[in-house]
């Protein structure tokens, strides 16, 4: 069972039958409130309000639970906990249209996907699995090409693919020496 489908059964018992706020989907506001608060101050309890927002989002709402799950992974230090929530992200990006986050200020959404490559990349990198780090450093480069990526944010994230790809190159270099492959 993933973390998302654990995080999901766990707080069903708390749902109940009744119909209040906690059954409604959560609107770009609410998301964007809870990611400003863990920002100024993370906590527990953006944790807690994220997870709650990731079971009221339906699951065909990909550009939501995308942004649920990229702020999730960032409020993991269990890098294996990030990686979950990093794939889920990259997985629901999977079906958000160039618009979908226009109304959170990212004009096209084609910009928001090599930080999620990258993201991937360095959770693997941190659990030594630096193959997987290099394809997605690789992934997030071959995103960067769009047009959409012109920004000082994105600059930032292209040097930081490359970054992560040398790194793991190297690291792979040193494991076939030492292993003799």
């Amino acid at each position: 069972m993933t973390l998302p489908e654990r995080a999901r059964k766990r707080r069903a018992s708390w749902r109940g039958d009744s119909m209040d706020e906690r059954d409604f989907e959560p609107t770009w506001a609410d998301l964007l409130q809870a990611v400003g608060q863990g920002a100024a101050h993370p906590s527990g309890d953006q944790r807690a309000t994220l997870l709650a927002y990731w079971d009221r989002a339906p699951v065909a709402a990909y550009a939501k639970r995308c942004v649920i799950a990229h702020y999730l992974a960032d409020l993991h230090s269990d890098p294996l906990d990030a990686l979950r929530w990093n794939l889920a992200a990259l997985d629901a990006y999977s079906g958000v249209r160039r618009d979908d986050l226009a109304s959170i200020g990212i004009d096209d959404a084609t910009s928001f996907e090599p930080s999620l490559h990258l993201n991937v990349g360095n959770d693997y990198f941190m659990l030594g699995r630096f193959a997987e780090a290099a394809q997605h450093a690789r992934a997030a480069m071959t995103a960067q090409d769009q047009p959409a990526a012109s920004s000082p944010l994105a600059a930032m994230i292209a040097r930081g693919a490359i970054r992560l790809r040398e790194r793991a190159d190297q690291a792979l270099q040193q494991r076939r020496e030492l292993t003799g492959e």
